[in-house]
């Protein structure tokens, strides 16, 4: 089987460490592999024998005329069609609705991978086609907390088959392994604003002389934010009189293991938030809504549902905290920092192995290619007329976003 991973960019963050997992399995276990993104760091970092064709994925369909998104449709029927594509696994936002598009021409069965569901506040077009698809279980998340966020935006029960993200996680060097300083990773994205509510948490504790000198906070990571994250960070080291606060930009590879291995503790979501349980860590929860990423949420590990908490919306009703306080608490007990990162690294072990759940994944391939081969494919895709009328309505809300955001 040739299975095509559409995603926006291969640059460094969850999603793309993900496609890196399930493409170097994927190619072991005798399937062939393309992704198509925009391009990115990450590209490099792609297992001998995967193909990447870079196409612009994210971008709006309310950015084209409609003779020129039937143009753009066409580029993109025309490489899934000449990859002679078996199974397309799409991940969120605009990608999902160019290759539901897509079908039209192609009939290539799909799959839409929800990595972030943050996308549902505002894109009309992905709520209507997970809507339509959702009856035939060709919808897939993380966790439960996810579907129930989703379902809630889409008005209707997504119907969601949730698996687990599937992680190589960072083997122990042998050596013990711990350095004066906290550990973010992330995509500067509006999805990963927590960063900067955790830049100016620390900036406060080191200016109150609540955390020794030697301490620092490395954030490892590039996106379209990455500028106005530099800003925040420039401004919490002039109040704090040194550079305690480091952006790293792109690290990969066994630099960002290292990074991961010395850190004292870990804040993220998601896929990053794992690597750092994988070793071992502490790991502070963010949320990931506006009214969510200001805050911490606990200690992942410490409760029985943090199997599916990866981050924490509005709609979960835990108790919020500040990151200055948790980063305390922590740095302040060293035996509640070890006995929170051994918590960590048992979920991590029990649920996120990913030799199990990739024999999950085949399952499903096999079982999504089966839907569109028993002819049931009337209703996968929002009708024409439908995603037109959508475009025409949104066209002013989507050209305000854009102006706000830029």
């Amino acid at each position: 089987m040739r299975i095509a991973f559409v995603t926006p960019k291969m640059i460094i963050g969850g999603a793309e460490t993900y496609i890196l997992t399930k493409s170097n399995w994927l190619v072991n276990h005798g399937y062939s592999v393309v992704v198509i993104s925009e391009g990115g760091e990450n590209v490099k970092n792609l297992p001998d024998g995967v193909k990447h064709i870079e196409f612009k994925t994210e971008i709006s369909p309310a950015s084209f005329s409609f003779g020129e998104y039937r143009q753009y449709i066409d580029r993109l029927s025309a490489i899934l069609l000449n990859e002679k594509v078996d199974l397309i696994e799409v991940h969120n936002s605009s990608p999902v609705v160019h290759i539901a598009m897509s079908f039209l021409k192609t009939g290539i069965p799909y799959l839409v991978n929800i990595l972030n569901e943050r996308s549902y506040a505002c894109n009309p077009l992905l709520n209507k086609i997970t809507r339509n698809i959702s009856s035939y279980r060709l919808c897939y998340t993380l966790t439960s907390q996810m579907a129930s966020y989703i379902s809630s935006r889409i008005g209707k029960d997504m119907n969601a088959t949730i698996l687990p993200i599937p992680v190589k996680g960072i083997a122990s060097s042998g050596e013990k392994q711990e350095g004066d300083y906290i550990l973010s990773v992330c995509r500067m994205a509006p999805d990963k604003m927590y960063v900067r509510h955790l830049i100016k948490d620390f900036s406060a504790l080191m200016c109150a002389g609540k955390l020794d000198k030697q301490y620092k906070l490395l954030l490892v990571g590039e996106g379209e934010l990455y500028e106005k994250v530099k800003e925040t960070v420039n401004r919490a080291n002039q109040s704090i009189g040194w550079s305690a606060v480091e952006l790293l930009g792109t690290v990969t590879g066994t630099e960002l293991e290292k990074l991961y291995r010395g850190a004292k503790l870990y804040v993220g979501t998601g896929t990053s938030l794992l690597l750092g349980a994988s070793c071992g860590k502490p790991c502070i929860i963010p949320g990931f809504t506006r009214q969510t990423m200001p805050y911490a949420w606990g200690i992942w590990g410490e409760r029985k549902e943090d199997k599916d908490v990866l981050s924490v919306s509005e709609l979960q009703h835990y108790t919020k905290t500040s990151y200055a306080d948790l980063i305390l608490t922590l740095v302040n007990n060293p035996h509640l920092c070890i006995q929170t990162g051994l918590k960590a690294k048992k979920l991590f072990d029990r649920y996120y192995d990913s030799s199990q759940i990739m024999h999950r994944w085949e399952e499903e391939y096999a079982r999504v290619t089966a839907i569109f081969t028993q002819g049931k494919n009337a209703s996968l895709i929002a009708g024409k007329s439908d995603i037109r009328n959508t475009i025409r309505f949104y066209r002013p809300l989507w050209l305000l976003r854009s102006i706000l955001h830029s």
